[in-house]
């Protein structure tokens, strides 16, 4: 929001968390997860073949440590 001091934290996306949650217990949340353990159970709930699934996991473990990197500079 322009000329306001309010900064979005987090949005969530009930629809796919259930998704993704719905493969795991009942009294497991995101916050119980971290970001791989989230993007494995995405792959899988998109049936992603599994011979596929440890390049797209190096891609996206490389994305996210670019991120970070980023943040940290950015600081």
């Amino acid at each position: 929001m322009s000329g306001t001091q309010m900064e979005i934290l987090r949005i969530k996306n009930n629809r796919i968390i259930d998704r993704v949650l719905g493969q795991i217990h009942e009294e497991e949340t995101l916050d119980d997860l971290n970001v791989n353990d989230v993007f494995e159970r995405c792959l899988a709930v998109h049936e992603v073949p599994e011979d596929q699934r440890p390049e797209l996991l190096r891609a996206y473990q490389e994305a996210v440590s670019s991120l970070y990197e980023d943040d940290v500079q950015a600081e």
